[in-house]
């Protein structure tokens, strides 16, 4: 693997996996939703850390940056393993940002979009994860979130993909207004051609299956 190249960690559950405006992905992380969901993620995160383990194993020197940072459980434990790295993490929701500070106070947290990292310089970021937020994007986003992270890792920088494995959609619960937001499932084997085309190199892949919910 050559320094100036950027490489990707996948990981894949065939779960079902989400479409609509931006401002209803948010409101659907509100206040009840963030704190049961971080109540949640407690013991489920804990399936991931070995997939950071190998992202982490001599990463770059730099920032790390979680573009979905959700409940904040990934980014603890990346403090927890290297902490005296920089860490940066984001998220649609208000709520959810504030649910990840308590988490992960070392981190700086703010509200906003994976698809949009105009706030970071190119090649400024030693690695990025992304956790189970891609299917709330249609694949035009999907293509654009990858090649804003591709822009923004470092020559030899690493990014940790996890998303919803398959295919078709499913209708996420409603919320109490009535929207519906429309979660997408992306084939493996797409995501690996999206990858390559915005410039990563994927080193280690794995599915897992999980009861549908």
């Amino acid at each position: 693997m050559s320094d100036e190249s950027k490489t990707a960690a996948v990981a894949a559950s065939d779960a079902p996996a989400s479409e609509d405006g931006t401002d209803a992905v948010a409101a659907f992380y509100g206040e009840t939703t963030a704190a049961a969901y971080a109540s949640t993620m407690d013991e489920e995160m804990k399936t991931y850390f070995a997939d950071l383990d190998v992202f982490m194993a001599d990463l770059v020197e730099g920032p790390v940056l979680d573009t979905s940072a959700g409940s904040g459980h990934m980014l603890q434990y990346l403090h927890e393993k290297m902490p005296e790295r920089t860490l940066h993490g984001s998220d649609l929701s208000a709520d959810m940002v504030a649910v990840a500070k308590k988490k992960c106070p070392s981190a700086t947290i703010t509200v906003g979009d994976m698809r949009d990292l105009s706030a970071w310089e190119s090649g400024t970021v030693a690695g990025l994860i992304s956790t189970f937020a891609l299917h709330h994007v249609g694949e035009d986003d999907v293509r654009k979130c990858l090649g804003e992270w591709a822009r923004v890792l470092k020559p030899g920088g690493r990014s940790y993909i996890a998303l919803w494995e398959g295919s078709g959609s499913m209708d996420m619960p409603p919320l109490p207004d009535g929207r519906v937001i429309n979660a997408f499932n992306y084939a493996f084997a797409d995501m690996e051609k999206w990858l390559a085309a915005a410039g990563f190199k994927t080193v280690l892949a794995r599915t897992a299956k999980y009861e549908e919910f």
